[in-house]
This record gives C-alpha cells, structure tokens and sequence, in this order.
C-alpha cells in the first residue's frame, strides 16, 4: 500500500489521486489538503512507533542477557553432568579390566551413568531449542 507522502510526491500517482476525488465530487484542494493529512498523520505515526521500538530496546537488550545467561547455566550444567558420567565410565572400564567386580555395583553404576547423561542431553536440547527460538 503506498502511503500519502509517496502520493504527494509522485506526479503521476498525485494526477491520478486528484482525478478519482474529483471525479468523486471533491475539489482538487480538499483533496490535496486531505492527502497533506493524512501524509502528516502517517508520519506521526511512523515516529510514534519507531519510538516505541526505541524504548523497548532496554528491555530486550535484558530479556536477551538473561537467555544467555541461562543458556550458559544450563551448558555448564551438561558439561558438568558429562564429565561425571565419564567418570562412571571408567570405573567401569576399570572393572571390565580387572576382571573383579572389587564390590562395584557394576551394572547400578552403568544405569547411573545413563541417566545422568540422558537427563542432561535432554535438559541442553530443551534450552538449545528455547535458545534459537529465542533468537529468531
């Protein structure tokens, strides 16, 4: 849609404007005057909304530091998570090796080891999700 002032400004688009109001019955100068009008009226409005835009930048700037913030959280948390599953691992390995379960509960430190790296991967997929959602 091409808003008043680019009617203004276009003489074709101005002859065809002026041409349709007063076929219309309108004189050429109530037309002319209310396309001025509604020109300045956009304009506020355009002003109005880019300063809306405007002040809700600190907002998003905070809203933006904060997704991060938690991202970070939750990346540190599943590295965290990972590298005890790790751990687990190789006492396992450990156990394998040795041929003696030394005492070890070898399989409950195996479904440990699972859940521990299952429920983090799930928790760092979620925020992965929320994250590039949140930068689109």
């Amino acid at each position: 849609m091409l808003d008043a002032a680019q009617t203004l400004n276009d003489p074709a688009l101005f002859s065809a404007h002026i041409a349709g109001a007063t076929s219309n019955g309108t004189s050429k100068k109530a037309a002319t005057l209310a396309l001025r009008r509604q020109a300045a009226a956009q304009e506020t409005e355009a002003v109005r909304e880019q300063e809306r835009r405007v002040a809700q930048f600190p907002e998003l700037e905070k809203s933006a530091r904060k997704t991060a913030a938690r991202a970070a959280d939750e990346l540190a948390a599943a590295a965290r998570a990972l590298r005890q599953a790790n751990a687990l691992f190789h006492v396992l390995e450990y156990i394998a090796s040795a041929g003696d379960a030394c005492g070890f509960d070898d399989l409950t430190l195996a479904e440990i080891g699972k859940e521990l790296a299952g429920n983090y991967a799930e928790r760092a997929q979620a925020e992965a999700v929320r994250f590039s959602e949140g930068a689109q």
